[in-house]
């Protein structure tokens, strides 16, 4: 059941709006070809949710290279593969691979 009246503080949703902006602006310069401006977009972003101590979302992280720094654009600079009940994200600009269990497949 929900619990009614409590609701998260105002500065935890201003630090994740914050963070998706961010992100989302990070995502625009990957496409546009400016790699270091996403990477310092994705610092920030970084930072303030460490500040803030304040998470990813599940999305945001999953599409974030670990080793470089960058937000992974799928047929820009990433590649998205399954291999059975497994998702394969790997980062073309250095080549390090994120593995995402999904779970058992519904037929």
């Amino acid at each position: 059941m929900r619990r009614r009246g409590i609701r998260k503080p105002i500065w935890v949703v201003i630090t994740r709006r914050r963070m998706s902006y961010l992100l989302k602006e990070a995502r625009e310069a990957v496409r546009e070809g400016r790699e270091d401006l996403a990477r310092s977009y994705v610092k920030k972003a970084i930072r303030l949710g460490e500040k803030m101590n304040v998470r990813f979302r599940r999305g945001e992280k999953w599409y974030l290279c670990k080793k470089c720094l960058l937000p992974l654009v799928p047929g820009v600079n990433a590649r998205v593969r399954f291999y059975g009940n497994t998702l394969h994200i790997t980062c073309l600009t250095c080549g390090s691979t994120r593995r995402v269990p999904l779970g058992r497949r519904v037929a």
